[in-house]
């Protein structure tokens, strides 16, 4: 956040003809970090009053593959000190992400995409919030002590944890998916988007802080949240308007 209040600034003192878009990147930055915190706090309620958690029913799921990528990459991460601190750094700004995609739309196409990257990221965010009110889960290595070494025997029961409910789906990973797709119109936006999406792959599963179906999940939780909210009005008209009048225009 430090490094963008201090680019926004050198920006404003040699173009202050950009004001209102550095207002807007100021704007953005500010309320990021207590947008994150509110949402952080909302999972921890969500924990105190759902307090029985389907993690067993998870990692029963993850099973099925015939290993467990949690665990076999938890292993791989604890293994590796430099693969722990950058897929940990990527993992941590993941916050940043949204105002980086809405100050490149800002420059490179136009507000209201820009507004529509934002609007995107916002509501894939607390859109996920009722799903782990519903179905609750902590995390592999909040559920499994002995994570990533200690295979558990678990049971198919219900868990009395108290870590926070933010599991199905990852918002961590349904991020790096929207950024991927919205920095894929440059070469360097599509190398930062796979790295994105590559190193938080890594870190959610190899820090424990997700089960392999939580990733899985978030693929078409991101289609969903952009389908709801990063199209145009025009286009969500011109696509209703075409499942109308195709079927009139062919019918006898």
């Amino acid at each position: 956040m430090m490094i963008g209040m201090i680019a926004v600034s050198l920006r404003l003192l040699t173009t202050p003809s950009d004001r209102k878009r550095c207002e807007w990147i100021v704007v953005m930055l500010t309320f990021t970090y207590p947008l994150a915190y509110l949402i952080s706090s909302a999972c921890t309620w969500a924990a105190e009053i759902r307090p029985l958690k389907y993690d067993a029913y998870l990692l029963w799921i993850d099973g099925v593959l015939g290993f467990y990528p949690s665990y076999e990459m938890g292993r791989i991460v604890r293994g590796h000190r430099w693969l722990e601190l950058l897929s940990g750094g990527i993992y941590n700004s993941t916050v940043v992400w949204p105002t980086a995609i809405f100050a490149t739309y800002l420059y490179l196409k136009s507000p209201t995409e820009a507004l529509r990257t934002l609007k995107v990221f916002t509501f894939a965010a607390i859109c996920a919030f009722p799903f782990y009110l519903v179905f609750p889960a902590a995390s592999p290595a909040v559920a499994f002590p002995g994570f990533p070494y200690a295979l558990p025997s678990a049971s198919l029961n219900l868990m009395w944890l108290k870590g926070p409910s933010n599991c199905v789906p990852s918002v961590h990973f349904t991020s790096a998916l929207l950024v991927l797709w919205y920095a894929r119109h440059w070469i360097l936006g599509k190398v930062l988007g796979i790295v994105a999406v590559t190193f938080t792959i890594i870190s959610t599963l190899g820090f424990g802080q997700h089960y392999a179906i939580d990733l899985v999940v978030a693929v078409p939780y991101a289609a969903w949240m952009y389908r709801m909210f990063g199209k145009s009005k025009r286009n969500a008209f011109h696509s209703h308007a075409y499942v109308v009048v195709r079927p009139l225009s062919e019918s006898p």
